[in-house]
């Protein structure tokens, strides 16, 4: 596995983050009514998180948008959720930023759990 760049954003991401799992399963329905269910793979459960940083600024809101820019929003990286001990591999597919006044603004971005990391 090629050596993963680690997000170590200067400010830690509010405490409300959101993180949503769903399996993706193959689904078998058969005409009685009887359905049969599997994964899909050998990791059908990936989750997805959205972090918001909010008040941050314009050094942080840089830090934090230029790695996200650098990655393209489809090279991996490694980043550990807070509350976790452990780092997953992630790619960003999408964020945003607002100026919230003359030098404070907010960050948000959609994180993707990856199990390979590279296209």
């Amino acid at each position: 596995m090629p050596s993963l760049p680690s997000f170590t954003p200067p400010v830690a991401p509010d405490i409300n983050a959101s993180v949503e799992e769903q399996p993706d399963l193959h689904v078998v329905r058969f005409s009685d009514g009887y359905s049969q269910r599997s994964p899909k793979g050998l990791n059908p459960t990936a989750a997805i998180v959205q972090l918001t940083w909010s008040a941050l600024s314009g050094t942080h809101r840089s830090a934090i948008i230029a790695f996200l820019q650098e990655r393209g929003g489809y090279r991996g990286f490694r980043y550990t959720l807070p509350g976790e001990a452990s780092p997953r591999l992630w790619r960003a597919p999408r964020w945003a930023w607002q100026a919230l006044n003359a030098d404070t603004y907010s960050v948000a971005a959609t994180l993707e759990q990856i199990f390979d990391p590279d296209p």
